[in-house]
């Protein structure tokens, strides 16, 4: 494609254009070439200015020019092989000069300088991690945030450190089991962890500057802020079931890392875990320039419910606290009726209580004889006794 001055002018930056004055460090430069080619490829238009457009030219530099045309050579590892050509244009002062553009194509190789030092290169590409107090985010006088913590280095540094620290953050609830063996439940299954702290890392828009990754964490949900709109072919209504990566070099070296499993099938493992627990799927919103992945929590302390939940738990001794969990356990036997098999989770789900509610109302009901579980977890069922 031929580009004009106008074109350039109009052009918005993102993740296959940008534009450089040309005063630019080399080795600056290089990053935006390794990112573009480590990705699709794209468009640099060097002498304008990123952030006014001012046509400054490239003409008038002559020596630091010739560094600039050297970028690709000495500052990439491996050489992008890169074409360019110089636009004629009137630069901001009426002379005649020209602006240099460097197309960049998508490298069939991943260039170590952005894989190995990618929050050395790129200032932004890091992870944030900030913990609220509560289920808002406040500020000035009522700033809620306990903890704030930033995770740098390489790639694969981020993510580690990343999904370790989110561990030491995540409530566990262990109990007694049907089958007499101590179970465990979670916030939030690892494997959810480890899925939306990877495409965050692996399909955020390296070229957006100014802004980091961010996962906020709540008492009742976890946010992954990732810069960048959802990439290619992916829509909000088709992600579960859709794969196009925005990074594809970096998808490719992240499944060698095994922190990649099967290409397209994350978020719809995702949605079945989430939904063994009693979870909803996770939601998405484009918020300007940043993704929002969302993440609801499966609440484990007492006292406390899923938003979606309609019955109270069987906490309240009184007279009506008696009677919603009577109301609760005549639910519980009409699901177990058409189902013996059923599992708690599934309960949870098709009567809208949650799981700690329902494995409170079955215990009540164990206690008072009414039901019985034979066999195990997995593979047994469920006996009404009366």
């Amino acid at each position: 494609m031929r580009y004009t001055v106008e074109d350039i002018c109009r052009m918005s930056e993102g993740q296959t254009f940008d534009c450089k004055s040309i005063k630019i460090d080399p080795k600056a430069l290089a990053t935006t070439i390794v990112a573009m080619a480590n990705a699709d490829g794209g468009l640099i238009a060097v002498g304008v200015t990123d952030k006014t457009r001012r046509i400054e030219g490239v003409d008038q530099e002559q020596d630091h020019l010739n560094e600039i045309l050297r970028t690709p050579f000495d500052f990439c590892v491996p050489t992008v092989s890169v074409t360019t050509e110089f636009l004629p244009c009137k630069d901001s002062e009426g002379h005649d000069n020209h602006i240099l553009l460097f197309h960049v194509p998508a490298s069939p190789r991943l260039h170590p300088s952005f894989r190995q030092t990618s929050s050395r290169f790129l200032s932004c590409a890091r992870v944030r991690f900030i913990r609220y107090y509560g289920t808002e985010e406040k500020v000035g006088r009522e700033m809620n945030v306990i903890k704030d913590v930033t995770f740098e280095g390489r790639i694969l540094d981020q993510i580690q450190k990343t999904i370790d620290y989110l561990e030491t953050q995540v409530k566990e609830h262990s109990y007694l089991g049907e089958d007499g063996l101590f179970k465990t439940d979670r916030e939030y299954p690892k494997f959810v962890i480890q899925e939306m702290t990877v495409n965050s890392v692996c399909h955020r828009d390296y070229s957006i500057k100014g802004t980091e990754i961010q996962i906020k964490m709540f008492d009742d949900r976890l946010v992954f802020e990732t810069p960048g709109k959802l990439p290619g072919i992916v829509r909000t209504d088709n992600i579960r079931h859709t794969h196009f990566s925005r990074n594809p070099k970096i998808a490719e070296y992240l499944k060698a890392y095994d922190y990649v499993k099967e290409f397209g099938e994350g978020v719809d493992r995702m949605c079945r875990e989430l939904s063994a627990v009693g979870t909803k799927d996770p939601e998405y919103h484009l918020v300007s320039f940043l993704m929002k992945a969302t993440v609801w929590a499966n609440v484990l302390e007492d006292g406390q419910e899923k938003s979606r939940e309609t019955a109270v738990p069987v906490v309240d001794t009184g007279l009506e606290g008696k009677k919603r969990a009577r109301k609760g356990q005549e639910i519980i036997v009409s699901i177990i009726n058409k189902d013996p098999y059923v599992s708690i989770a599934a309960i949870a789900q098709e009567s809208g209580l949650s799981v700690k509610t329902v494995r409170n109302l079955i215990n009540e009901m164990r206690k008072d004889k009414l039901l019985v579980r034979i066999g195990p977890d997995k593979g047994g069922y469920w006996q009404l006794l009366k």
